[in-house]
């Protein structure tokens, strides 16, 4: 591939503007051709804000285009099955927010088209590429592989309702509506009602992060073995093959900041891993080692304060570019579109 990625972008809404366009604009080695949003005025507007010098109305039009090598389309995921395979399909990488899609059976074609394509999707979720996660895999990575602090015993992690945007600026908005778009709808979940779907929905986009935090963190998959959900929240327990345990806990009670976090238990060994909100700028993960076998004693390692955002825009260019594979593939995203499915059957769906 040549030195420069020409890049494509659909979508001009507040994620698109502010934890992603932004991102890519100034990225060494990046070129922003065009952006595709139905709402033109909107579109243009943008596009004088950020240096792009195209404005186009669908995806398609970037589909068909020789001189874009990827996409980055953020849109309501609903819309993913359709998106998605159509770019791949037209020789591009693409890289969307979370979740991938809504229902089992869109997961399916979607991987199809990975496996037939050979192309790059990147789904964003961007824990993955934060640097104190990293930091905190890497270190239990090696925990695991020396056996000195026993067994992995415990992985909990937690999310309630605070400042996710933490005081980020305004994204440009324009009066006019979102016109219906035009693309493949994803194909029906098998024996689910609208009130199932629904609450699908929601947990994706509320909790997906965490699944697939846990499930990376982890380092193996894991099934369901106790889920509760009430006007509170969920409280999910699970268990991995090799016999490690993990607790989620998602609450509806909101918080004055932001309040998500991850504890990896040993026996001997606790690392504790505070996540910033998701759009605050220039944060990082903060992480903690608290040694129990022998003189107790506790370490903070440094963590590069880059936003998670700006280290995943990076990533899905890398991976463009064959420089490295990404960290959060397809193959992942669509266990945690089969974990809410699990989940629906146990929860309090009207």
């Amino acid at each position: 591939m040549a030195e420069t990625v020409r890049l494509g972008f659909v979508g001009c809404g507040k994620m698109g503007q502010q934890a992603h366009l932004a991102n890519y604009v100034g990225l060494p080695g990046v070129e922003l051709v065009a952006i595709a949003e139905g709402r033109q005025e909107l579109a243009k507007a943008v596009a004088r804000k950020y240096g792009v010098r195209e404005v186009v109305a669908h995806h398609r039009e970037l589909a068909a285009r020789d001189d874009i090598d990827a996409v980055v389309a953020i849109m309501w995921f609903p819309l993913h099955y359709g998106v998605v395979r159509e770019l791949m399909e037209s020789g591009k990488h693409v890289a969307t927010e979370k979740s991938m899609c809504v229902t089992e059976p869109a997961a399916d074609g979607i991987l199809d088209a990975v496996e037939r394509t050979g192309k790059i999707y990147q789904v964003c979720y961007m824990k993955r590429f934060d640097h104190g996660v990293q930091a905190a895999k890497r270190i239990v990575d090696e925990l695991r592989a020396s056996g000195d602090a026993g067994p992995l015993q415990l992985v909990r992690i937690w999310c309630g309702h605070g400042d996710w945007t933490w005081h980020i600026e305004d994204h440009l908005t324009s009066a006019e509506p979102v016109p219906p778009y035009d693309t493949d709808p994803e194909p029906p979940q098998p024996r689910a009602s609208q009130a199932e779907w629904q609450w699908v929905n929601s947990w994706l986009n509320y909790y997906s992060h965490q699944t697939n935090l846990l499930r990376c963190l982890m380092g193996e998959d894991y099934t369901v073995a106790y889920h509760d959900n009430w006007s509170g929240g969920d409280v999910v327990a699970v268990q991995t093959a090799s016999g490690s345990r993990g607790l989620m806990e998602f609450h509806q009670f909101r918080t004055a900041g932001w309040e998500e976090g991850v504890e990896i238990s040993f026996r001997e060994v606790q690392v504790r891993v505070k996540l910033p909100a998701p759009l605050a700028r220039q944060q990082a993960a903060e992480v903690e080692v608290v040694y129990a076998g022998g003189p107790p004693r506790t370490e903070r390692p440094y963590i590069e304060p880059v936003w998670a955002m700006g280290r995943q825009a990076q990533a899905f260019v890398a991976a463009v570019r064959g420089e490295a594979p990404t960290v959060s593939p397809a193959s992942e995203a669509a266990k945690d579109v089969r974990l809410a499915w699990q989940l629906v059957k146990t929860a309090n769906v009207g």
